[in-house]
């Protein structure tokens, strides 16, 4: 049966599905691949944005509760571009977490993604609201900086701290390693050695490897007897380097640490020689710009604001930080 023709309605309510199309089984999704747009098939929610918009009258609007993801995510910039030659953002409010269209991850292989719902009014271009295009929208975000003279990724290294896969293996208590040449025993620190925004002594070692010499002895031996207990995401062809190698990392300067998830913009010293892990967010100066001078932007007030306003929610009111959001936070 053919869907509704072009111009038909003067105004669209609803709540359309949201479900990657990965996840829609192959054979609708050869049929919606046959009909929608490069664009529009994405998700589920991307092909309904781009039918209820073809279906109005030039003077129509709609209101739906959709997923937030679709105003800021780069997989839908065309969407928002070819949606925004008709149509501006004349309201966006995000819903509560107590909201039955709120819905949360439940970590299990399988399980859908997180849903933050926000609930949106698309009215002609003309009207007053902001313009949809391809540049990210934030629900909480104020205003568009068209004043940012410079960005942390212009003066900084933002990287992502090494997961160093199964503990006990590349990642060990550092008594483990109190006999051992001191040159591969790289103090490591997490968040859990964080204590009121202090970092406590390091009490991990990192085994420092390299893809092209053999370990020594002790390490050898370690890693002989504790290898079989690696994940299977953390094996390599590499039998002696870690999952994510950090051999070629610069760990002679100081550095700060930035918790991946927390409810605020966190910065912690780290002295040189210290490497962060697990994914935590790691800031070294590369020279234009001062690390104390770093930190005194990052902790200001507009700093986190900023971040807070754009960075993925969790649940209980915490945030997901990332590099390319950290990269991204005007320092002047």
């Amino acid at each position: 049966m053919e869907g509704p023709a072009k111009g038909l309605y003067r105004a669209v309510v609803g709540n359309p599905p949201y479900l990657r199309m990965l996840n829609v089984p192959q054979l609708l999704r050869a049929e919606y691949e046959q009909v929608l747009p490069a664009y529009a098939r994405a998700d589920l929610l991307h092909s309904f944005i781009d039918r209820c918009a073809n279906v109005l009258e030039p003077d129509g609007e709609f209101a739906m509760v959709t997923a937030d993801r679709w105003l800021f995510n780069e997989g839908a910039a065309r969407l928002r571009e070819v949606v925004g030659m008709r149509f501006v953002l004349a309201k966006v409010r995000r819903l509560d977490a107590s909201s039955v269209f709120y819905r949360p991850k439940h970590r299990r292989a399988g399980t859908p993604p997180r849903i933050h719902p926000v609930a949106v009014v698309l009215q002609p271009v003309g009207q007053r609201g902001t313009a949809l295009g391809p540049r990210p929208i934030y629900p909480e975000a104020k205003g568009i900086e068209s004043d940012v003279q410079l960005r942390l990724g212009e003066v900084a290294d933002v990287r992502l701290a090494p997961w160093l896969g199964t503990p006990g293996i590349f990642l060990v208590e550092s008594h483990v390693t109190a006999s051992w040449n001191q040159s591969v025993c790289i103090p490591a620190i997490d968040t859990d050695d964080i204590t009121g925004g202090q970092l406590r002594t390091p009490r991990r070692i990192a085994l420092l490897t390299y893809p092209d010499r053999t370990p020594d002895t002790h390490v050898m031996a370690h890693l002989d007897r504790e290898l079989p207990r690696m994940c299977p995401r953390g094996r390599g062809a590499v039998r002696w380097m870690p999952p994510e190698p950090f051999h070629r990392f610069d760990l002679s300067r100081p550095s700060l640490v930035v918790p991946r998830i927390a409810k605020t913009l966190k910065l912690v010293r780290v002295p040189a020689g210290v490497l962060p892990v697990n994914h935590n967010l790691s800031i070294i100066n590369s020279g234009a710009m001062s690390l104390e001078a770093i930190v005194e932007a990052l902790r200001s007030d507009e700093a986190n604001d900023w971040c807070c306003s754009r960075a993925a929610r969790l649940e209980n009111g915490y945030f997901s930080f990332t590099t390319r959001l950290l990269r991204d936070v005007p320092i002047s």
